[in-house]
């Protein structure tokens, strides 16, 4: 931090994003400053009219964030902005400077209620989009500019070294073991927008289904995690379900599963599972599954129910139960646009394989899809530089052509490394390696690969030329379904030059 003075900085919001809010808040605290947010600083029995006042008179910094959801509603924080514009028209003149930065949290229109002045004394700053890029980074230099700091400046050497304060920077970091999903508080969680605005203003549509289709490693735990908690923020019930804890007993026959699937969502909503009272054997298994929804987890609750579908591959590999199960979801959301019971019902699929039945009774050709994509360069040299990572351009590049902008690959380079645990040199060289930080995860695509020859033979197709080439078409987007390629038109080639260099090693290919 470079300023003369750490500002008391207050955060309106509305309930409806307080997901993105607490991930602004969490990020302003790391970086040492004081947020003010109501639901961390009220404790019980306080009166909120009394202390969001006291709250807004202490502080130099208003943040407005605003989004389309919030503004439509026109709620807590159009209240906010005005009683702190009518609380400073009330001061002596010289006194109570307030400076403003709306933030937007989505492509939505400043309202008039913030372009207006009051005729007030302000200095109201130029809003800030928080759902591109490095906006974070904008938001603290706006800052520093605003409280007597100097913006600083990067200092590239030839090896890389951190100066004296990048090294203390980095030290005060608490890094995070870069597994499994992202903590919803987590410094290390970046955002590619605008996919979790959307996927925020989507659900709490009624009827809702969002189906996010991804390799595995690539974000789409974390991302399901931050939807269910937008819809818990906004009192919905959620539910999650992840397909690779079902035992191989409830995918003998779709009666079976649909029973394990009711049961489980009912577990998940503490609520005992009344099979007897609503699986009639001479109404078949879908539509007892349908009964057990519509009149038993449905029909008596007030709020929407949604739930969060994860790893559904698993009963790919199980046509007749995955041609049921997945034309029964499709038939759930086709009720949802005219029977209300069935628009409380907000489904999240995840999956990277795609399944072939029928169009008509697919649910991965309607709803809402989402691809996650790479990180971009600049989403690279953001999450290194929350590693406490100042790097030379030469570093940053080399990550990226190494690893691409596979998530789980870039976090897990910038862990190891800004753990000390070993040199950017050494990476490069261990890296496509069995010694390497890689060798589980590049070990378990050689086995998935040893178990399909078709697979096999077109991957060493893949990684024994620098250039793009053609393969074909079902080979090209299994390879891709597990994160191994990527298309250039119709040719392919390797995701990353990390899996060139090993499987051209391991597969043998000169």
């Amino acid at each position: 931090m470079n300023i003369e003075k750490i500002p008391q900085i207050f955060i309106a919001h509305a309930s409806e994003d307080k997901p993105l809010v607490r991930e602004l808040y969490s990020k302003l605290v790391q970086a040492g400053y004081k947020p003010w947010l109501d639901e961390e600083e009220l404790l019980p029995g306080q009166n909120w009219t009394e202390e969001i006042p006291k709250a807004l008179k202490n502080s130099d910094l208003f943040i407005a964030c605003l989004s389309s959801t919030s503004i439509s509603k026109r709620g807590y924080i159009q209240r906010e902005f005005k009683m702190a514009m009518e609380m400073l028209a009330e001061l002596p003149a010289g006194e109570g400077e307030i400076y403003i930065i709306p933030l937007k949290l989505d492509d939505c229109k400043i309202p008039e209620l913030i372009q207006s002045d009051y005729g007030l004394k302000l200095k109201n700053l130029q809003w800030l989009d928080y759902w591109k890029p490095n906006s974070f980074e904008k938001l603290i230099k706006a800052i520093e500019r605003q409280f007597g700091g100097q913006e600083t400046k990067d200092t590239d050497n030839n090896n890389g070294t951190a100066s004296p304060s990048d090294t203390d920077n980095q030290k005060s970091i608490s890094l995070e073991i870069p597994e499994g999903q992202v903590p919803l508080d987590s410094l290390f969680y970046l955002e590619r927008p605008p996919i979790e605005s959307d996927c925020y203003q989507t659900i709490l549509q009624p009827g809702a289904l969002i189906r996010v289709k991804a390799p595995r490693q690539m974000g789409k735990s974390s991302l399901m995690a931050r939807i269910l908690s937008h819809a818990k923020q906004a009192d919905y019930q959620t539910a999650s379900l992840n397909f690779q804890l079902i035992d191989d007993d409830c995918l003998k026959n779709l009666d079976q599963f649909l029973q394990w699937f009711c049961a489980s969502i009912s577990d998940k909503l503490e609520l005992p599972a009344l099979m007897e009272d609503y699986w009639k054997r001479i109404l078949g298994s879908k539509k007892n599954c349908t009964n057990y929804f519509q009149k038993y987890l449905l029909s008596k609750r007030e709020v929407p129910l949604v739930l969060g579908l994860d790893e559904v591959d698993q009963v790919f590999r199980h046509p007749e139960i995955a041609t049921g199960f997945l034309g029964l979801l499709r038939a759930w959301h086709d009720n949802g646009k005219d029977d209300p019971v069935w628009q409380k019902l907000r489904l999240v699929i995840f999956h990277s394989k795609e399944v072939d039945i029928p169009v008509n009774q697919s649910p991965f050709n309607v709803g809402f899809e989402v691809k996650l994509p790479e990180f971009t360069p600049s989403q690279v040299e953001d999450l290194a530089t929350r590693h406490g990572l100042h790097w030379t351009v030469e570093e940053k590049e080399g990550l990226i052509e190494m690893c691409g902008g596979h998530p789980y690959l870039i976090r897990v380079a910038l862990y190891e490394i800004a753990r000390e645990r070993m040199t950017w040199q050494e990476f490069l060289s261990i890296a496509p390696t069995e010694e390497g930080i890689y060798q589980d995860h590049l070990r378990r695509h050689l086995l998935n690969l040893e178990q399909d020859e078709s697979l096999l033979m077109a991957y060493k197709q893949v990684v024994a030329t620098e250039h793009p080439v053609q393969i074909g078409s079902s080979e090209g987007f299994k390879l891709k379904s597990m994160g191994l390629v990527k298309f250039q038109g119709n040719k392919v080639m390797p995701l990353c030059e990390l899996y060139r260099r090993y499987f051209r090693n391991r597969l043998g290919v000169s």
